[in-house]
């Protein structure tokens, strides 16, 4: 599987299809595992993913549970970098509240306990 990551481009549309649905289950597992980190970084490759149709936006599949990953990812050094790259990519931007509970935590900000609400609203 990983010599076929690396070919992506060379691949027809059905098998892009394929191997991206195959890097978001596997995300997915990692989430039910409570492995959030590697969800994260999981979830952030498939939706930088290109399969190459506009009918799948990849940013909309993937990029949300990524971010919820890197708030629920304990602290420390690889939840700062899994958050860095979210907050500087220019997707996230669009997707709230999870874009600005994690801004909070990027910049040490104090989060609101209605921000908490309606994360964990959309989450139970």
């Amino acid at each position: 599987m990983v010599k076929q990551s690396r070919d992506i481009h060379n691949l027809d549309e059905s098998e892009k299809v394929l191997i991206v649905g195959y890097h978001g289950q596997q995300a997915k597992i990692k989430d039910f595992s409570r492995q959030f980190e590697v969800a994260g970084w999981s979830f952030y490759k498939a939706s930088n993913m290109d399969i190459g149709t506009d009918e799948v936006n990849m940013a909309d599949l993937f990029l949300k549970p990524a971010l919820t990953c890197a708030i629920l990812t304990p602290s420390g050094a690889k939840k700062y970098a899994l958050m860095s790259i979210l907050y500087k990519d220019e997707r996230s931007k669009s997707i709230q509240p999870h874009f600005s509970i994690l801004e909070k935590f990027y910049n040490d900000a104090v989060l609101k306990w209605a921000e908490l609400d309606s994360f964990e609203k959309e989450h139970l």
